[in-house]
Order: structure tokens, then sequence, then C-alpha cells
């Protein structure tokens, strides 16, 4: 195994759905796409020789109202606390350069809007607390019944084969776009380069036999 990180996330993003896609184009924000900002932490992990362990970094993504037309965007943002060699890990990691199972949605990506540094703060408590540097922050919070988080699988899009759904609150202005986050998800996530589950969800013979025939890009 050439690489590996496992650690904790949570979103927020402008979908009014509880449940974030259960099929192809379930989306529900203002516009009918969806803007999001996922904020993680490492809670062990290495990259070739390099410990990737503590280091912060979070993901924005705009979806078209139907996922598998492809066309997405995506952008990164880096801890300030990290190395240059920690930066460029957590940029191949994510951009799916080096296998595992962001490789299978390289080619959904249509813009990729670069890769920045900026102080990231990562704060637990009765809610889940995200601040990027000069980019804004929100709060996460789960949704109970009988007072117990609500447990999600099986979603399209998604960096945890299970996580919990609930409501976020804040505003992001990164790259160029400025949105208030609604909905939210919690979860823990385990990538390596050996590692294949989103892979499953996202292969082009699976959407198309289930939701119509999509657009994909080339890997």
């Amino acid at each position: 195994m050439d690489w590996k990180i496992t650690g904790e996330y949570f979103m927020g993003c402008t979908c009014k759905s509880q449940v974030h896609w259960p099929i192809d184009g379930s989306m529900r924000d203002s516009n009918g796409a969806c803007e999001s900002i996922s904020v993680f932490r490492i809670t062990e992990g290495f990259y070739w020789d390099s410990d990737l362990t503590g280091v912060k970094f979070a993901v924005l993504n705009v979806f078209p109202p139907k996922l598998s037309t492809a066309s997405w965007v995506m952008g990164i943002i880096v801890d300030e606390d990290a190395s240059p060699v920690q930066e460029a890990a957590v940029e191949a990691v994510m951009r799916g350069v080096e296998g595992g199972p962001m490789t299978s949605m390289r080619g959904m990506i249509g813009e990729y809007m670069g890769t920045d540094r900026g102080g990231i703060g990562y704060l637990e408590g009765e809610s889940l607390f995200g601040a990027i540097e000069g980019r804004g922050s929100f709060t996460y919070k789960p949704s109970l019944v009988d007072g117990k988080p609500i447990p999600a699988t099986s979603a399209m899009w998604t960096f945890a084969d299970e996580y919990k759904v609930g409501k976020s609150q804040g505003r992001i202005t990164a790259f160029g776009r400025n949105f208030a986050v609604n909905y939210g998800e919690y979860g823990k996530f385990s990538f390596n380069n050996e590692a294949t589950g989103m892979e499953r969800e996202f292969r082009p013979s699976r959407i198309s036999g289930v939701y119509g025939r999509g657009t994909f890009g080339k890997p």
C-alpha cells in the first residue's frame, strides 16, 4: 500500500433534501444544482514516506443538477500548517492521480480550480465548526430521532459508506463562489490506493443502467 488516510469530515451544501442524492439528479437548491464545502481532518495517514497525520484540508465542489452529466467543479484548500509535501499528497489523493476511490471520478471533473492554502479550523462540541481563513465558516449539527443521529448509506456521492445527516449553517466565499449552506453531513473516511468503494458507485455502466445514459468524461 503506497498511501492511506483515515479520519473524519463534515460537509455543508446548498441542497434542501435531508437525504443526499439517493438518485441521480435529486439535488434541491434554488438553482437546481449543488455547491458544497467539506472540511477534513486526517487522524492517521501516510503518503509514501511522508506522514500525513493531523493534516486538515477542505474541498469545494459544484455539482450540476444531474450528477452523471459530469461537468463537476472542484477546488482544494490545504491548511497553512501543512508542508509542501503534505499539500502535494492531499492534492494527489483527492484528485485521484495515484489510485484509490477518487480515481474513477477524475473524468467527472470538468473544471479544477486549483489548490490554495489557508488556515483551517476544525472544532468539536455540541455541533461541529469549520472555518477557512478569509473564506468563511459553517457549523454542522446532526438531525436526531429518539435522541440519536440519523444514519444514511449508499448515496451516489459521499466520502464515507455510512454518514450522519443533519443541518449546516454558514457562508463560504472561495474560488469565486459565494454560497450559504443548508444540508449537512458527518462521517469517518478511510482512503488508500487499493480502495475501490466509490468506484463501484460511479461505474458509467451502473449509472447508465439504473438512471439512464449520461455524458461521461474520460479518465
